[in-house]
């Protein structure tokens, strides 16, 4: 990927440099994630208001220019990637012990995998799917320089793979304390009434002083990893949205609070599950393709009548 390693490894199809459109409103920089503190507690850091998108967007093509070769920091709807030759170019970092440079680490700027394909003349398999040049963005997260979108990570893939390889159920969950847990459904019993808007939120205020701290589990992948803090991550922010301490960034998802009606459910609980379309394959099923949402949110009585 640095010099000649870059087109063996990342193949693409350019299709300009097109900073114009709707990609303003998909490069998202306000993202804060999450922080962890040396006692393992999870907390929101300080989010960024004020800010321009056209200045995030000069500044993250000025980094990626300054560190991407030319060909990686291209966009590009179709870039293969080897595993052979992914695997081979990260032997080779290893044997002169140095460190795989940025467009190793996040695959050539590839964001999401569209196709499978199966080169059984040279025992390969490759990866394809669209790519940009990526930054670090203000937060210090690497994005995609037009999408905003993060780039997969060399570390996730694998984690991925030996998850699957290994037929483990990947997941995370956050669970309240079961005393604390019986306290709030107490306290939900006793002020079960309609309110307004305003008391309502008091009372989620309330009940997450009841609940307290909530043990969080890792399942499927190294507690320890990238992969786990991005579940964990993702939950966390999940649940900030669905109570309303964090905007969705999306008009139509409003909060669970905004949402709730007199005798709902208030201690409703979320997933994220796959969605796929059926893959698509060959007859000799050496070429696959990947489409559709790939991710839901449901909620648990959306799970429950779905499983009947």
């Amino acid at each position: 990927m640095v010099g000649c390693c870059a087109s063996v490894l990342a193949q693409g199809t350019n299709n300009g440099n097109n900073t114009g459109g709707n990609n303003q409103n998909n490069n998202n920089q306000n993202a804060g994630g999450i922080t962890i503190d040396a006692d393992g507690v999870i907390a929101a850091p300080f989010r960024v208001t004020q800010n321009s998108s056209q200045l995030n967007q000069r500044r993250l093509q000025a980094l990626a220019a300054e560190s991407l070769p030319g060909d990686v920091n291209r966009k590009s709807e179709f870039r293969k990637i080897s595993l052979v030759q992914l695997e081979k170019v990260c032997k080779e970092f290893q044997e002169k012990n140095e460190p795989l440079p940025p467009e190793v680490l996040y695959l050539a700027g590839l964001w999401r995998i569209d196709y499978l394909f199966v080169d059984r003349e040279h025992n390969d398999l490759i990866i394809a799917g669209p790519a940009e040049g990526f930054a670090a963005n203000t937060q210090n997260r690497v994005v995609g320089v037009e999408t905003g979108r993060p780039p997969i990570r060399l570390d996730d893939l694998v984690v991925a793979l030996q998850s699957q390889d290994r037929e483990l159920i990947t997941g995370c969950s956050f669970d309240a304390k079961p005393e604390n847990l019986a306290r709030m459904n107490e306290y939900i019993r006793q002020t079960n009434s309609a309110s307004t808007a305003a008391t309502a939120a008091t009372r989620f205020q309330t009940m997450a002083q009841i609940l307290g701290m909530q043990d969080v589990s890792v399942t499927g992948v190294p507690a320890g990893s990238h992969y786990a803090r991005i579940l964990v991550e993702a939950d966390y922010m999940l649940k900030r949205i669905s109570i309303g301490l964090e905007p969705s960034g999306i008009k139509e998802i409003k909060s669970h609070l905004a949402t709730l009606r007199g005798g709902g459910n208030s201690t409703q609980r979320w997933w994220f599950t796959p969605l796929y379309d059926a893959f698509t394959t060959t007859a000799e099923r050496d070429a696959f393709q990947f489409s559709g949402q790939r991710l839901q949110m449901m909620s648990q009585e959306e799970f429950v009548n779905q499983a009947g």
